[in-house]
């Protein structure tokens, strides 16, 4: 059975700017700064449901909070361990998007299993800067791609 991830990539539209939300994992996961995402579970009716599930259960952003879903727009697949860099069973992983509402409120305390310890709100220019993977920059410059087409 393989494994499925999703991932999302959260923005916001604060005035005329656009901003992205990121999550740090703890130092002990690596440290680094990622989108929301996780696991898609077997009670997951759809990846929406898997996205939407996620972004609460790491960062407290209900439904209500979401404007818009943006379906699958980069896939990608991983057979190394993020930290260790040994083979492990392939990973295939959905990237999302998400618009939520400009003021919504972030509580990373949600979480029954602790995975992150800071959330920023930052610029695409300044994500690509923080974002450790290349695989997550890439994904990053495709979804900015589809926001300046739409906009």
């Amino acid at each position: 059975m393989p494994i499925k991830i999703v991932s999302i990539t959260v923005f916001r539209k604060k005035k005329s700017k656009i901003e992205f939300l990121l999550l740090r994992r703890l130092p002990a996961l690596g440290g680094f700064w990622q989108s929301p995402g996780g696991k898609r579970e077997k009670t997951d009716v759809s990846l929406k449901a898997a996205a939407l599930r996620e972004v609460y259960e790491e960062t407290g952003i209900s439904k209500k909070d979401v404007i818009k879903y943006i379906p699958t727009y980069h896939k990608s697949s991983f057979d190394k361990h993020y930290l260790t860099n040994k083979p492990i069973r392939t990973i295939y992983e959905d990237i999302v998007g998400l618009e939520v509402k400009p003021d919504v409120k972030i509580t990373l305390e949600v979480n029954i299993i602790p995975e992150h310890d800071s959330f920023v709100w930052v610029s695409f220019k300044k994500a690509l800067t923080m974002l450790k993977w290349q695989n997550n920059k890439d994904a990053f410059h495709k979804f900015h791609h589809i926001l300046l087409e739409k906009n």
